[in-house]
């Protein structure tokens, strides 16, 4: 599905419902790094026309612009149209996001809320299928956004900086 994305001319997003959030599997980078990867052509990069996440948190907890966030994105597939993408800069397979990373997605939760004016729905990305092997024979990774993050503290800690009532699930 990745060639659907390839130098797509960007369209604006309609409606915004929820923010998806994931990470990056890695623990450094930056928005900038995220968009070389991401416009890069295969085979070393998706050869996209620009990163896929609107936001990027770093592990010192600075939220970084990427997409324009009134575009779609390209972070979830079936789920762009009415998303805001934002990537968490770790690998939490392995440990847990910052403290400051955690705080800034509050922030940034409570910012978006207000420029929408409405409560969103937050969302984790969800496990991927991939057929690795044969045919018939699928494997599932939970890529995004590992078992290591702590999905009920950040809708309890979004739910808190809501400006409209509790985090919609």
């Amino acid at each position: 599905m990745k060639q659907k994305w390839r130098n797509e001319r960007m369209k604006n997003r309609r409606k915004t419902e929820r923010i998806i959030l994931h990470h990056s599997l890695s623990g450094f980078g930056d928005v900038e790094n995220i968009r070389r990867w991401h416009t890069m052509p295969p085979p070393a990069g998706h050869g996209w026309s620009d990163v896929g996440y609107h936001f990027v948190i770093t592990r010192d907890g600075i939220t970084q612009t990427g997409r324009d966030v009134r575009l779609v994105g390209a972070h979830a597939f079936g789920r762009n149209r009415d998303s805001i993408g934002v990537c968490l800069i770790g690998n939490f397979h392995k440990y847990e996001p910052t403290y400051e990373q955690v705080e800034a997605v509050t922030r940034l939760y409570h910012q978006l809320c207000r420029m929408y004016s409405k409560s969103l729905k937050l969302e984790f990305h969800r496990p991927h299928i991939f057929n690795l092997f044969e045919p018939n024979d699928y494997q599932i990774f939970n890529a995004c956004t590992g078992s290591k993050m702590d999905r009920c503290d950040i809708r309890e800690q979004c739910a808190k900086a809501d400006p409209y009532g509790e985090v919609q699930t």
